[in-house]
């Protein structure tokens, strides 16, 4: 079995990994190992990620099993992605709209919107990490080699590879953002079944 995951930066890439390793396989978290690897920069081709260059770019698609999508909520994700190192934001810039002279949370806005929609077509599954309790035993039943799963010992909480960010709320991405812009967002965000309106 060999797996590729892919999803916006910041969006639980690192806890998927944790949990497919959890499972028994052998993922790296943008490294390739035996079972695969999950990596945001492989949702495009012709990429090798500049903290690890050795990996290479992602090859053919038809080289794996299974392509997971991973999508978190986008007021958790956006000012996540602010705290992304600058050669993250270069990289993408390559493939959406974002440009340097817009402010830094359109820019996030936009990758997050234009980001998900490049991994959309690519995938066989999407996951909601906030659903990791539904979706870890059917990865297990369904498309992984059986075995027995202790849910006791994956926690979302324990925030893998987690930054400190400054929240953010609807009310406030509606007055930052371009008009087009915040309405992609809240598309995006219905598709996906996250809240658009603070306090629901």
């Amino acid at each position: 079995m060999k797996i590729l995951g892919i999803a916006h930066p910041r969006s639980g890439t690192g806890f998927l990994a944790q949990t497919l390793e959890w499972l028994g396989l052998n993922v790296g978290h943008e490294q390739n190992f035996q079972n695969g690897t999950v990596n945001w920069l492989y949702a495009v081709q012709g990429e090798a990620p500049p903290w690890y260059p050795e990996e290479g770019a992602r090859p053919d698609l038809s080289d794996y099993d299974l392509i997971i999508y991973l999508v978190r909520d986008p007021l958790r994700v956006i000012p996540s992605t602010l705290t992304e190192d600058p050669e993250s934001a270069r990289i993408r810039r390559k493939y959406i709209s974002a440009q340097p002279q817009q402010s830094m949370i359109e820019q996030a806005a936009r990758s997050y919107v234009e980001w998900n929609r490049i991994c959309e077509g690519q995938a066989d599954v999407r996951l909601r990490v906030e659903d990791y309790k539904i979706w870890i035993p059917l990865l297990a039943r369904e498309w992984l080699p059986p075995r027995e799963v202790d849910m006791a010992r994956f926690d979302v909480s324990a925030k893998t590879n987690s930054r400190h960010t400054n929240p953010t709320t609807w009310a406030k991405l509606a007055q930052e953002l371009e008009s087009s812009t915040y309405k992609k967002l809240v598309q995006i965000a219905h598709e996906y079944d996250y809240e658009t309106h603070d306090g629901a």
